[in-house]
């Protein structure tokens, strides 16, 4: 297996906090985000590698590509392998592998790529117009109405990379006197014999850029990608692939456009309820003050009603034992009266009984 040190230089607000990367300036806001290429045969191991490495399996059969992911403990990593090649679908940073530090994946905009270049972390736009680039030169070409094979596209543009190094390497070992090495794939041979070209850092401060097509250890060709394949047999023509390829992006940007302003859209709706619900609120708390003033206004009330309701039986219980007494005393009266009538009719037949006894005599 070989490796090979790799770094580009970003700002470091791209990073997510805890990030490993030492900074550049004193202002603490550039850093140099080191990573490391491997080179195998067959899948990557869990005993090397570090977040955000790259490992690519040179099986003569199918080569892939894998980067180190962060796991969820932490200092914990995993291997996975790259299959984000299609770039037809929106919104397109959920659909590319974002770098593990990255501190969000919409705006750092730091993605794996691999295109017949190089294998580096670049930005969205650069991974654009690399496939734009390699239709354009039919290399790993999408077949309208077929289901593409994601990962034979990877291993044919993995094998035009290796092949466009391998191209350069008789050229820098004549010029220097030595034989020129093999490609690892070739004679059978089950592991890589020679080591690849160490690529250059590329990327400039203000974020990742299209990744370079120019070999990263010596001069290629001309044409780094090659001359164009044959355009594959069918009724589509290779224009209309282009053409097609094109629209298919340049509708994936249009859905993406139209994503981020359907979420601006739903930020400002968001915004103006999140108003209204403060507002609501703070009526809310208005009525809340005024309900608890008419409670107690209403306590009030009804503590003087009692006391007044106190008042009022108190004195109707004087009033009514007033008129009790009054009944008494009347009764009493009219009592006395009788008696007195009566003595009275008593007297006056005494009266009667002497005028008649006088009259006789």
């Amino acid at each position: 297996m070989h490796s090979f040190q790799r770094s580009f230089p970003t700002h470091a607000s791209t990073l997510a906090p805890g990030h490993p990367y030492p900074f550049t300036d004193t202002s603490r806001t550039s850093c140099t985000v080191h990573y490391t290429e491997f080179r195998g045969m067959g899948p990557p191991s869990p005993d090397f590698g570090t977040v955000g490495d790259v490992y690519i399996d040179l099986n003569s059969r199918m080569h892939a590509l894998y980067w180190c992911d962060r796991a969820g403990n932490a200092g914990a990593r995993q291997w996975r392998r790259w299959l984000a090649v299609l770039v037809d679908r929106a919104p397109l940073h959920r659909y590319l592998v974002a770098h593990p530090w990255a501190r969000n994946p919409e705006t750092s905009d730091l993605f794996l790529w691999a295109d017949p270049g190089s294998v580096s972390w670049t930005s969205k736009d650069a991974v654009c117009a690399s496939r734009n680039e390699m239709t354009r030169r039919n290399i790993a070409p999408l077949v309208p109405g077929v289901i593409p094979d994601v990962a034979a596209l990877i291993s044919q543009i993995l094998h035009w990379m290796l092949e466009g190094e391998q191209s350069s390497k008789p050229r820098r070992e004549r010029r220097m006197g030595g034989p020129a090495p093999q490609h690892p794939d070739a004679g059978g041979a089950s592991r890589p014999t020679g080591r690849y070209p160490i690529p250059a850092a590329t990327l400039p401060l203000d974020g990742p850029t299209r990744p370079s097509y120019a070999s990263h250890g010596g001069q290629h060709p001309p044409d780094v990608f090659g001359p164009p394949q044959t355009a594959l047999p069918g009724p589509v023509s290779y224009e209309e692939r282009c053409n097609q390829a094109l629209d298919g992006m340049q509708r994936a940007l249009k859905a993406e456009q139209k994503s981020k302003q359907e979420l601006r859209l739903k930020a400002r709706e968001l915004a103006s309820v999140k108003k209204k619900e403060k507002e609501a609120i703070g009526m809310s708390y208005l009525y809340q003050k005024r309900e608890q003033e008419l409670v107690a206004a209403l306590a009030a009330a009804e503590q003087r009603s009692s006391a007044e309701l106190q008042e009022i039986r108190a004195t109707t219980s004087a009033l009514q034992r007033k008129a009790q007494i009054t009944r008494q005393d009347t009764q009493s009266a009219i009592e006395q009266v009788r008696r007195s009538e009566e003595e009275l009719a008593a007297i006056q037949r005494e009266i009667s009984n002497l005028q008649s006894r006088i009259s006789h005599h």
